[in-house]
């Protein structure tokens, strides 16, 4: 809120991983929260956080925007833009995963995964992963053709969950270590999608098990 003026709010905003003893998010919260006349956030981890630092604030959890819009919503706005690239593909798993965090065992079992499914293809949506078959830019509209096409979803990253939930599709998230997307999958009674990527066949078994969508 700083430098408006008038009633100000905040809306499904996250401090994503980042702990109580975090200088800087202290003093967000003394100097900046005390100016908001509502808050809401998207994920009780935020929430918690954040009166851990300042007192119990009147702080309302929400559902994050992405999962305000329906998906034939989504599809319908991705089809009127224009797409950086046509693909094409008819047969492949779509990874969205941070580039940095990718680790070589993380890659090994995301590879075994390919080789177990037959589907050999791997696609790597909107970033950059060398050791993929491909990796393809994009824009958000490209993004949500790429998820909503492919075959299988992973992904590491909270709205690379929550659009695979929101496209319907089969996946698996190696977000154990995230509060947003371990919140995220429990509110969808998905916990079981949220997986340690220790095991190819464990891993595996988890994808493929189909989810009741309806």
């Amino acid at each position: 809120g700083d430098g408006l003026k008038g009633k100000i709010i905040s809306y499904a905003p996250s401090i994503n991983t980042c702990t109580s003893d975090f200088p800087v998010l202290h003093e967000f919260c003394e100097k900046y929260l005390g100016r908001l006349s509502h808050i809401s956030v998207r994920d009780e981890y935020s929430k918690n956080t954040i009166c851990r630092i300042i007192g119990n604030l009147n702080i309302e959890v929400v559902l994050d925007p992405t999962m305000l819009v329906e998906k034939e919503d989504y599809l319908q706005m991705a089809n009127q833009y224009k797409k950086l690239r046509d693909y094409n593909k008819s047969d492949y798993i779509a990874l969205y995963l941070y580039a940095k965090s990718g680790t070589p065992k993380m890659r090994t079992i995301i590879q075994n995964i390919a080789q177990l499914s037959g589907i050999h293809d791997l696609v790597a949506a909107c970033t950059y992963l060398p050791w993929c078959d491909e990796c393809v830019p994009g824009n958000p509209f490209d993004f949500i053709n790429y998820f909503n096409n492919s075959r299988y979803v992973i992904t590491n990253t909270f709205h690379g969950t929550a659009f695979a939930i929101l496209m319907n599709k089969q996946f698996v998230a190696f977000g154990t270590h995230n509060p947003k997307v371990t919140e995220l999958l429990n509110l969808f009674s998905l916990q079981s999608r949220n997986i340690v990527p220790d095991d190819s066949k464990k891993v595996f078994t988890q994808l493929i098990q189909p989810i009741d969508y309806e």
